[in-house]
């Protein structure tokens, strides 16, 4: 089996219908059998039931995965300002330091996936430390080999 591929939401109980949608996406539509895809949900208040929900979502799917949670203390943005009342969007200014793998894929939320995320983890970045999507509709990646 493959390294596992990494994918990171970051959530407060405020988005938790639009995290079930969107992770149940990313697992839903991951082909490569080969790689497990790594959930992992960093938040300051999910509570256990709110994680074995999701992983009940999740197990509906039908696919292999594992989920993990992160707890992330909202005092360390207690300086900057909420956005509509959470600190939540903060919350993956933490993740390369609680975090140590080689690569993740964040996804927000309020996305709704249809492609299979494991061709970002062959993307060649070059010295970038970083890539993103804008809010688009991507059906294809140019120039990553399929596997």
């Amino acid at each position: 089996m493959r390294e596992p591929i990494h994918i990171v939401f970051c959530a407060d109980r405020r988005v938790l219908p639009g995290l079930h949608v969107a992770a149940y996406s990313v697992v839903a539509s991951h082909l490569d059998s080969h790689s497990l895809v790594h959930v992992h949900v960093f938040s300051n208040d999910l509570a256990p039931a709110d994680v074995a929900l999701l992983d009940e979502t999740l197990r509906g799917s039908g696919k292999t995965y594992s989920l993990e949670t992160h707890t992330v203390s909202e005092s360390h943005f207690s300086r900057f300002p909420s956005m509509s009342g959470s600190w939540g969007p903060y919350f993956r200014l933490l993740v390369p330091q609680m975090l140590e793998v080689e690569r993740i894929i964040y996804v927000e939320v309020d996305t709704v996936c249809h492609l299979d995320v494991s061709d970002f983890m062959t993307l060649d970045l070059g010295d970038h430390p970083a890539g993103f999507v804008a809010a688009s509709r991507i059906t294809r990646l140019e120039g990553v080999k399929s596997h």
